[in-house]
Parts: C-alpha cells; sequence; structure tokens
C-alpha cells in the first residue's frame, strides 16, 4: 500500500507552496492571470486608454461596448431567481400528511424533540425546516448581491470562488433553552473570494474537491492577527514574530486600485491553507485547516470538522486542464481599442 504523501503545515513549507502556485497563475496566458484581471478591469469600467502616450490636447473617445456586453450577459444569468427545496428522496409529500406535518413543526417550535422512529411527516418536516432556513439564510447573507459579485468577478477575471464558513460571532437571537439564559451563537457566512488570492494545489485540476489543497491569502492589520493568535494560544515569542511587512507582488488585492497599502498601513500577508488529511487506509480522511504568517503560526492545524472544501467554483470560460477559466474581455480588449482609435482619429479630423 503506498503511504499518503505527507501535508507540511509550517509557515516556510505553506509560503513556499503559495509562491509556486502564484507563479503558476503569473505565467498563463500572454500576461499572467494577475496583471489581465486588471487590464480587463480597467476595460470594463472605462479606462481603456491607460498608459497610451497620446498628449493632453487630444480628446480619447471611449466607446465602451466591452461595458455593454458584459451588463447584458450578467442580467441575461443573474435575471433567474434561484431557490432551494429540500426533500427525502423516497419520502411522499401529500395532502393526508399536511396536518400532522403542521402539529409536528408546532411541537418543534415549542421545544420538542423527536424521539424513537422517525416516520415519514416528520422526514418532511425536516425538510421543510431546512428549506425554511436556507431562505432566511440566503437573505441575511445577501445571496442575490453575492451572486451578482461572482458573476462580476468571473465575467472580469475569468474564475470566481465563493467561500463558505462557520461565524462563531454571529449572534442568532436565539435561545437553547425556554428560560432563554443560554443564547445560540453562531452560524453561516459566506463571501465571493477575488481568484488572485487563492491558489489551488494542482491547478491542472479543474475539480475543487480533488485538490491536495487550497491556500487563500489576506493582508490583514497585524495587531489584528497578534490578538487572533493570542486567542488562539499561541507563545508569546511566536506572536512577537508577527510583524508588519512589505507585500509580495502578489500579495495586494485584486484590482488596480488594490496595487498600492496606505504609507502607514501595518499589515501583515496571513495565508489559511485547507488540506485533506488522509488515515492509514488512505479512505478516510478530515479536511483541516492552518493559518499562518510568514514567520509564524497564527492557528495550529485544527479538524474543520467538513468533508468537503468549503469552496465553490465558477468559471466564465473553462480551459482545459487548468483550474483557473478564462475572461471574455481578454479577446474583447482589441476590438476595443480599434473603435477607439477609429473614433478618435475621426474626431481628431474634424
Amino acid at each position: 500500500m503506498s503511504k499518503q504523501k505527507k501535508i507540511r503545515t509550517d509557515p516556510a513549507a505553506v509560503f513556499c507552496e503559495y509562491r509556486a502556485g502564484t507563479d503558476y497563475k503569473a505565467s498563463i496566458g500572454d500576461i499572467g492571470i494577475f496583471e489581465q484581471s486588471k487590464r480587463n478591469e480597467r476595460f470594463y469600467v472605462g479606462d481603456q486608454w491607460y498608459g497610451a502616450n497620446c498628449g493632453n490636447k487630444r480628446p480619447l473617445v471611449r466607446r465602451n461596448i466591452i461595458k455593454r456586453i458584459g451588463e447584458w450577459k450578467l442580467s441575461a444569468i443573474s435575471s433567474a431567481p434561484i431557490a432551494v427545496n429540500y426533500s427525502a428522496e423516497g419520502t411522499p409529500d401529500n395532502e393526508s400528511l399536511k396536518a400532522r406535518e403542521a402539529q409536528y413543526m408546532s411541537d418543534l417550535l415549542n421545544g420538542a424533540r423527536f424521539v424513537g422512529e422517525v416516520d415519514e411527516p416528520e422526514i418532511n418536516t425536516v425538510m421543510s425546516l431546512l428549506s425554511k432556513y436556507w431562505s432566511t439564510t440566503a437573505e441575511r447573507v445577501k445571496f442575490d448581491d453575492k451572486k451578482e459579485e461572482a458573476l462580476r468577478k468571473a465575467y472580469i477575471s475569468g474564475t470566481a470562488i465563493a467561500y463558505t464558513y462557520w461565524d462563531e460571532r454571529i449572534k442568532t437571537g436565539l435561545y437553547a433553552d425556554i428560560t432563554k439564559q443560554t443564547p445560540i451563537n453562531g452560524d453561516i457566512a459566506f463571501e465571493i473570494l477575488d481568484v488572485e488570492n487563492v491558489v489551488f494545489g494542482d491547478p491542472n485540476n479543474a475539480e475543487v474537491q480533488s485538490q491536495p489543497f487550497i491556500i487563500v491569502s489576506q493582508r490583514l492589520d497585524a495587531e489584528d492577527v497578534r490578538r487572533e493568535a493570542r486567542r488562539n494560544r499561541i507563545p508569546a515569542e511566536e506572536i512577537e514574530r508577527i510583524q508588519p511587512d512589505n507585500a509580495d507582488t502578489y500579495d495586494v488585492n485584486a484590482g488596480t486600485r488594490g496595487e498600492e497599502e496606505p504609507s502607514e498601513s501595518q499589515r501583515v500577508t496571513v495565508l489559511t491553507k485547507f488540506y485533506k488529511a488522509f488515515d492509514e487506509t488512505g479512505e478516510n480522511y478530515a479536511v483541516m485547516c492552518v493559518k499562518v504568517c510568514e514567520n509564524a503560526v497564527v492557528k495550529r492545524a485544527w479538524d474543520t470538522g467538513l468533508r468537503c472544501y468549503p469552496f465553490a467554483k465558477m468559471v466564465w470560460s473553462p480551459r482545459y486542464n487548468c483550474a483557473y477559466g478564462d475572461s471574455d474581455i481578454t479577446y474583447q480588449i482589441p476590438n476595443q481599442i480599434a473603435i477607439n482609435r477609429a473614433l478618435s482619429a475621426e474626431i481628431w479630423s474634424i
């Protein structure tokens, strides 16, 4: 039996893997994902004469076809609403069961618990509660707004990545007891990540769940990171090594406006690595996570309790044997430049 490859979680190894992944992304296409995404964003918003030396007195015409095409495509996709309804396979849901389901629902809301063998009305009641939980959660996390954000990022950079996690700081307003003395805190949180800040362990594999690891990079305030390390009981001497640093080439935020950080910024690069730790048989595994700075551990490896990576990926135009997608804008830019030049020349001649 072949041994499973050992996953390294020390800061030096995680940063080495991260830089190898960013180097690969920087090699994709003519100018790499990072620069291509910045260029695509500029053309999308209308900054289409960036870097052109045409003098200051001549009018530079822009007829932004890229944004018009993009907005039409995005609206065509996002106009279809998304709804989720849970059901148990093989369990009927008919009118004869509705009354019992209503009674079960009332009992649950009053603190009752299912005991003994679970029957069909009870199963349907749970499915109904899950459907309602989805609707409530989607509204709380502003799912429609996140959907539009993901579509826009996928159109501009070629790839959008959704990250779902459990946030213990969320106050639900619910209680675990009738006397309301034990509040229930924590709920699902949801955000859209920039592809520039996500590294897949196997960039030639398009499947998220079969990745050997996934690394997410962030630029965070150094004091906030030290505070988090204290909460995670990291030794004081190691916490002292968490100091503001200069961003590497690809550590800054996505887009041209994220290229520079404020001069007084006290930020540090933080990497969060997700990986699957297998047992000796190679059949059972747990999704693990570790959070590090370049010179210190922020949170030691812990079991997330998940069976799947908490990421979902959308690519605008998939490419064979590549974890990252392609954007339409990349291939529309030459047309946009030609249109702008022709119109500008016409205006100049007039």
